[in-house]
């Protein structure tokens, strides 16, 4: 009896592996027939999912939201990180062979990775599954791409869900993103798969800068110099809404340093205005972003006059001054010469700017007349001799005087031509011990750079009269500064006031000591700007002494409106 029981379940067993096999065996033979190669295997890339989501509300989608437009930037990884992070070490390290000696985009990253052929198996990728590749980068870092979120889903193996945290609504992926196996050491990141961070105007700005802008603009109505003081108000309103938005915490205690950048002596470089040496920043990066705009940035910060700078880039770079090995990509950025732009990019910025420039030169004509067109046709002028010209002013030594006609009379005395509709012999004079520090500045440059402009057959001054003969004109033209002051003084040119300039001696006292003997043959320790010496002692006097002389001559209009 117990033999024929276990024969009878060993009989119904089999019927049931028969019956499931034969339930099984037509949806095997579809996929089969639907999918008749083996995916790949995928590697998860970890970090890519948003903490937010644990307090997020699920938003049904719409049925059209796989149609949408995804912008994504694909982030690589370096092949030799520790090598570059060592490059950069040294490049910034005063002690190092390699300091100040920067490589391009494309040198990094030949240097460092990623390899071109990894870079290219990325983008085959990305490609096969249907995105369009919408912009590479010379360091072969990123590749931004864009295609539907339909297509990112399928690519990364996810889904893009729709989501809501109170009343913002947004879209996000809900597991980390899968590439192939053998793409997955390539990669760093997948920017752009949520659009929860993204940029807002600061509404506190706008309303500091149009509350500041119309309290000026109304104490120069009433001056009679509307549109002028229009243009003045503006641009001061938006330096002093940044000011007061440091001033009032806005930008958070994680930004305090940036807030302090230009009043840090431990951190500031005193010979480049605005370059990011020794100071620790902070990157905000909002998905998706564009690189160029990174670039176009850099370029902008380091333009304060943008015409006249970006001008004389490209013409150094085309004439074959501003090159790799010039000292000048020891201490700052060429546009050009590092690779940040390309021609067109440089050349389409100045486009614009000159265009903005020839509106505003139309409107002080007409309102200005003669008077106008004398000083635009004097600064276009100087503008084209000055490196533009077949033979320009600074390949036989005369460019350091056209300097101090430009930042001197031109600038200043033109400037209250034009704000005021008259042109004051005061003013012209009162100009001149300006123009003569801002020439100290340029010649002390030209002072340290006088092997490279020699080598290359830039005449500047010092190349034609020589290193010795050249510090000591700089050293007369520092003297002059003070001379020229108190001879103002003297004939009722300038008020006493003025005498407050008085304070910056010490600086001029020291820059004339460094100039008086040879530059060393290295830096010393601790020394940031090299192969710039007898520049930095010169900016250094000529800030202090431009903010004191200014000082002076704002004491004396307040004292003069006063009715004294």
């Amino acid at each position: 009896m117990e033999e024929v029981r276990a024969e009878m379940f060993r009989i119904r067993l089999w019927l049931l592996i028969l019956a499931l096999t034969a339930a099984l065996l037509p949806s095997l033979s579809i996929a089969s027939t639907e999918n008749p190669e083996i995916s790949p295997a995928m590697v998860r890339l970890p970090g890519h999912v948003l903490p937010a989501l644990a307090r997020a509300t699920v938003v049904p989608s719409n049925p059209s939201s796989g149609s949408e437009s995804i912008t994504l930037t694909i982030v690589l990884r370096r092949d030799d990180q520790a090598g570059f992070e060592s490059y950069l070490h040294d490049i910034y390290d005063s002690h190092s062979k390699n300091f100040r000696e920067f490589l391009t985009q494309r040198q990094i990253a030949d240097r460092f990775g990623p390899r071109r052929d990894d870079y290219d198996a990325v983008i085959s990728y990305i490609r096969a599954k249907g995105f369009r590749i919408l912009q590479g980068s010379r360091n072969r870092l990123t590749v931004t791409v864009r295609g539907t979120r339909a297509q990112a889903e399928s690519a990364f193996d996810l889904r893009i869900h729709s989501y809501r945290i109170g009343a913002r609504t947004f879209y996000a992926n809900d597991r980390d993103p899968a590439v192939p196996v053998e793409l997955a050491p390539l990669l760093q990141a997948v920017a752009g798969l949520s659009n929860l961070a993204r940029p807002e105007h600061g509404k506190e700005f706008l309303i500091l800068i149009v509350l500041l802008a119309g309290v000026c603009a109304v104490v120069f109505t009433a001056l009679g110099f509307f549109v002028p003081g229009i243009l003045i108000c503006f641009g001061a309103g938006a330096l002093l809404s940044a000011y007061a938005a440091c001033a009032l915490g806005y930008f958070g205690t994680a930004a305090a340093n940036i807030c302090n950048l230009s009043s840090s002596s431990t951190v500031r470089r005193p010979d480049i205005a605005v370059n990011g040496t020794g100071q620790t920043i902070g990157l905000i990066e909002f998905d998706t972003f564009q690189s160029s705009d990174v670039a176009d940035y850099l370029n902008l910060i380091g333009s304060p006059t943008l015409i006249s700078n970006l001008s004389n880039d490209y013409v150094g770079f085309r004439r074959g001054h501003d090159t790799p090995d010039s000292p000048r990509m020891r201490y700052t950025v060429h546009p050009l010469a590092s690779g940040v732009l390309e021609k067109r990019t440089l050349l389409s910025g100045l486009a614009i700017l000159v265009l903005i420039g020839v509106a505003i030169t139309i409107y002080f004509v007409i309102a200005r007349g003669w008077l106008a067109v004398g000083f635009a046709a004097a600064g276009l002028s100087l503008l084209f001799l000055y490196d533009a010209a077949p033979t320009p002013l600074k390949s036989i030594g005369l460019g350091e005087f056209a300097v101090l006609l430009v930042w001197g009379p031109l600038m200043i005395g033109g400037g209250f031509a034009m704000i005021t509709g008259q042109l004051s012999s005061d003013v012209i004079f009162a100009s001149v011990p300006y123009g003569l520090g801002v020439m100290t500045i340029l010649n002390g440059k030209h002072i340290d750079q006088i092997d490279f402009d020699s080598r290359r057959h830039i005449r500047t001054l010092p190349v034609l009269i020589g290193e010795s003969a050249a510090r000591v004109l700089t050293m007369i033209a520092l003297i002059a500064i003070y001379a020229v002051v108190a001879a103002l003084i003297a004939f009722g040119r300038l008020t006493p006031f003025a005498a407050v300039i008085v304070i910056a001696l010490p600086k001029a006292v020291r820059a004339i000591r460094i100039m008086s003997r040879e530059r060393p043959d290295v830096a010393p320790t601790g020394y940031v700007g090299w192969p710039l010496w007898y520049h930095r002692a010169c900016l250094e006097h000529n800030r202090l002494f431009g903010w004191t002389y200014i000082a002076g001559l704002a004491a004396a209009a307040i004292w003069h409106a006063a009715g004294h």
